[in-house]
């Protein structure tokens, strides 16, 4: 590029007359005018090329956040599936033994059958959910919302119901063996046939210091 630029700045040899000093001052100004310019454009470029790199390591950056990203999705991914799988089997077998649903919103849930051995439920919302026949062993569910549930059949052995709403229940033929009702609403609540044994009542009484029942001890 050079060579070609300076191509036009050369002296002809075989000129008919020899270069005054004249001449050669025109001549090294040109050169040193296309050098000049020469060197303008080699710095643009070496600019270009520094603009060109910063935004090349940009970029890279740029890409390896977004992998980053994305293998903490597959990550996510990977354990929102075995969560989709274990809690499919749960619902396939109807066994949700030991699971945290405390404050769970599980208004007019279908928990016929289920089985809630030692499971969490303080403070869930069961607002006529179905519990029929349901096995509820070591439940917690202390303060749990069980308005107009239906608990019909269902065996809450030791289960903690203190402090549970549970006006309107249906409780017909419930077993309470060592549940404790302490502070718990049974207002409303249809209680005929229900197995009272070592029961706190609402009250705090004891359902076998009261004929073997709380119905007077709400």
């Amino acid at each position: 590029m050079l060579t070609s630029a300076l191509a036009g700045c050369v002296l002809d040899e075989t000129s008919d007359r020899d270069p005054t000093y004249a001449d050669l001052v025109q001549e090294n100004d040109q050169m040193t005018l296309v050098i000049e310019e020469l060197k303008e454009k080699y710095w643009d470029m070496h600019n270009q090329l520094n603009e060109s790199n910063s935004s090349l390591d940009e970029l890279n950056s740029m890409i390896e956040a977004a992998n980053n990203s994305i293998l903490t999705l597959q990550s996510d991914l990977v354990v929102q599936q075995d969560l989709v799988a274990v809690w499919t089997l749960r619902a396939l077998s109807n066994n949700f033994s030991n699971v945290n649903l405390s404050g769970a919103n599980l208004y007019g849930a279908n928990l016929i059958q289920a089985t809630l051995e030692d499971a969490d439920l303080s403070n869930a919302n069961l607002r006529y959910a179905t519990l029929m026949y349901a096995y509820l062993y070591g439940t917690n569910l202390s303060n749990a919302n069980l308005s107009g549930a239906d608990l019909i059949e269902a065996a809450l052995e030791d289960a903690d119901l203190s402090n549970a709403n549970l006006s309107g229940a249906y409780l017909f033929d419930t077993y309470l063996d060592g549940v404790d009702l302490t502070g718990a609403n049974l207002s409303n609540a249809y209680l005929s046939g229900v197995i009272w044994s070592n029961t706190t009542c609402p009250d705090g009484t004891n359902s076998d210091d009261n004929g073997n029942t709380c119905e007077n001890n709400l």
